[in-house]
C-alpha cells in the first residue's frame, strides 16, 4: 500500500502539497476502478497508481499552448495486465 511519503518522494513534493497529491491519488484510483482493475494490493497496481497520480499532479494546468501531455505510454499495458492478467478477478 502506498503512503503519502511514497507519493511525496515520487512527486518530489513536500507536505504542503499533500492536498493536491491526495486529490490526484483519488482520481488515479477512480480511473483504475473505471478501467476494471481489481483493488488488489500488488506492486503493479501500486505502480499504476503512482504513474497516474503523478500524471494528474503534474497536469494540474495546461501548458503554454493550452494542451495537456498524454498519460505515460506504459500505463496502458500495466492496466491491461492488471485487468486481464493472471490473478485478475472475473
Amino acid at each position: 500500500m502506498l503512503t503519502m511519503e511514497d507519493l511525496r518522494r515520487w512527486a518530489v513534493a513536500d507536505e504542503g502539497q499533500d492536498a493536491e497529491l491526495r486529490l490526484a491519488r483519488a482520481a488515479a484510483e477512480s480511473y483504475l476502478l473505471g478501467a476494471g482493475v481489481p483493488e488488489d494490493d500488488t506492486p503493479d497496481r501500486d505502480m499504476a497508481i503512482l504513474q497516474l497520480t503523478l500524471y494528474y499532479f503534474d497536469q494540474r494546468a495546461p501548458d503554454a499552448r493550452g494542451g495537456y501531455a498524454p498519460p505515460p505510454p506504459a500505463l496502458r499495458s500495466i492496466i491491461l495486465q492488471l485487468r486481464y492478467g493472471e490473478g485478475a478477478k472475473a
